[in-house]
């Protein structure tokens, strides 16, 4: 059998944009090139991958190739994966089952089950159901069962671990029958036949195109399947990020220890059946390695040997070459008393570093409450800072103003949620949002301070105010916008589809700081939602 054509990227690289210029030099040619099929871990992988291709094109044109991430792919996702299998990997599975969908047919489960000796609420089932979901794909992603989960749990067992074992029979004995009855399939699960069915395939029919799978550990088992039949393909590559090849007698130990950071790439090796001195060095000539990152790549070696050879450190100089001072160089460790500090001081470093010439500055961190109140601290000195994960629509300000106007529509449009929403920046109602908010204080000072109007809703406000303006203001610059949304949720049986698509268009609405009869091509007598949109969106 042919050797498969595996590579690494050394740590301390620009992995990107190694990886662009190794798959041009690949390629050979544009037309090639164009043909071509890059498979990527994530979605922020393959859009740093297309950075790095057009910076790499110096402003030319160039026809790049399919950038597909395979790794997280969700409900949403599932349209462009099935695109790239084609129809006859797809044709015979049932659709994928939404998240919430989910999550809710499981949280009805849970309502059936006691744990902890009572019947979970709604919002418990649903947190529950939640969870129990992100095992399920856990499971999937291990290829394992809960079956075999069960079997790892002691005979006997406290109530809490009766509490667990009612969770997995309800994956083992209901679950499966429910997506049965629907007619679907569970996300993950229904990506892993797609995998397997695309790898089946070119095991039986090699693509006569370019295909690359990099950045990818293959911790997903029906990757890691997909992987092992692109390695020996004809033209199939693999690029391994930051492999760690000077490891030498650590692997065996590394291949057991599943907290080492090189776990995931041992366990692939092992499944591609080569070894680590059998991993090329990517096609692209890398630059001689500076001596304080060789340093630093001795230093994070010994930092994360695995604890069943750390007797090793008591014969550093013995066995090899000390590690030299230089790995330290640069490397500054800060206590901080709170996280609130901890933000402080990185935003205060990177504002130095803006306010040194000729130096870049980034923030690594899988803590997403400090990277919003980095974020947050920076903005004290308008100073705006890309975040490469994005943001979270219910953080955005068009996220709050969405949140405030749901909040008002389930508390039938209570004072205090209501004011919420009206005083919210984004709030106009087809006027000057100055104009409005005079109303909105008008409005407070005559009908929502003190008791609660009567009678709830639109219908309680009309009664309550006490001038035909105010009357008018309730009636064209809040009921009218309001409108899609309240209709919608006074359905005998609103779907969550039919929600959402109300509340969008109420937002857009409500956001409108001009009527529609005020342009050129409308007569009607509401906000424009066109303009609206344009403010939220």
């Amino acid at each position: 059998m042919t050797p498969p054509l595996v590579y690494s990227i050394d740590a301390g690289l620009p992995f990107a944009r190694d990886l662009a210029a190794g798959v041009r030099q690949l390629a050979g040619s544009p037309e090639r090139l164009a043909r071509g099929l890059v498979l990527l871990p994530s979605r922020r992988a393959a859009q740093a991958l297309q950075a790095a291709f057009l910076d790499s094109a110096d402003g030319a044109p160039m026809l790049l190739p399919r950038l597909l991430p395979i790794g997280d792919f969700g409900g949403d996702d599932d349209g462009r994966l099935t695109a790239f299998l084609g129809d006859d990997d797809s044709g015979d599975l049932p659709p994928p089952i939404s998240k919430i969908r989910r999550q809710i047919n499981l949280a009805k489960l849970l309502r059936h089950f006691p744990l902890g000796g009572h019947y979970p609420n709604q919002p418990q089932a649903m947190h529950l159901a939640d969870q129990l979901g992100e095992l399920l794909d856990q499971l999937y992603n291990a290829d394992a069962t809960a079956e075999q989960l069960c079997a790892l749990l002691p005979e006997r067992f406290s109530a809490h671990w009766q509490d667990i074992l009612t969770l997995l029979g309800i994956l083992i004995e209901r679950w499966p029958d429910i997506l049965a009855q629907e007619g679907v399939l569970d996300v993950v699960d229904r990506r892993n036949r797609l995998l397997r069915r695309r790898a089946q395939l070119w095991r039986e029919q090699p693509p006569d195109q370019l295909v690359v799978v990099a950045g990818s550990t293959g911790s997903i088992a029906a990757t890691r399947e997909l992987i092992g039949v692109v390695a020996q393909l004809p033209d199939g590559h693999v690029v391994l990020p930051g492999l760690d090849r000077q490891a030498g007698d650590q692997w065996p130990a590394i291949s057991q220890d599943s907290g080492h950071p090189q776990y995931q790439l041992a366990q692939l090796l092992n499944a591609l059946d080569i070894t680590p001195d059998q991993v090329r060095d990517w096609v692209v000539a890398s630059p001689d390695v500076p001596p304080e990152l060789a340093a630093r790549r001795q230093l994070m070696q010994e930092v994360f040997r695995p604890a069943a050879l750390s007797a090793h450190w008591q014969r550093l100089g013995d066995t090899g070459p000390l590690i030299d001072r230089t790995a330290l160089a640069g490397l500054k460790i800060i206590t901080a008393r709170d996280r609130r500090e901890e933000a402080n001081i990185i935003a205060l470093s990177l504002r130095e570093a803006l306010e040194t010439p000729d130096q870049t500055a980034a923030v690594v961190t899988p803590d997403r409450q400090l990277a919003e109140l980095v974020i947050a601290e920076l903005q004290r000195w308008q100073i705006t800072i890309e975040d490469s994960a994005g943001r979270q629509l219910a953080v955005t300000p068009t996220g709050r103003f969405l949140q405030l106007l749901a909040n008002a529509v389930a508390e039938d449009l209570a004072p205090l949620s209501l004011l919420a929403m009206l005083k919210h920046p984004y709030a106009a109602g087809g006027v000057k949002q100055r104009d409005f908010q005079q109303q909105v204080a008008q409005l407070e000072l005559a009908v929502l301070r003190g008791a609660r109007p009567a009678i709830p809703g639109i219908n309680g406000l009309l009664a309550a105010a006490p001038t035909a303006e105010l009357k008018a203001f309730v009636q064209q610059q809040i009921a009218v916008p309001l409108a899609p949304v309240l209709a919608a949720w006074a359905a005998p049986q609103p779907t969550l589809a039919s929600m959402v698509a109300a509340l969008a268009e109420s937002a857009e609405l409500l956001a409108a700081e001009v009527m529609a009869a005020e342009m050129i091509d409308s007569t009607a007598d509401q906000p424009d939602r066109g303009q609206g949109a344009m403010r939220l969106w």
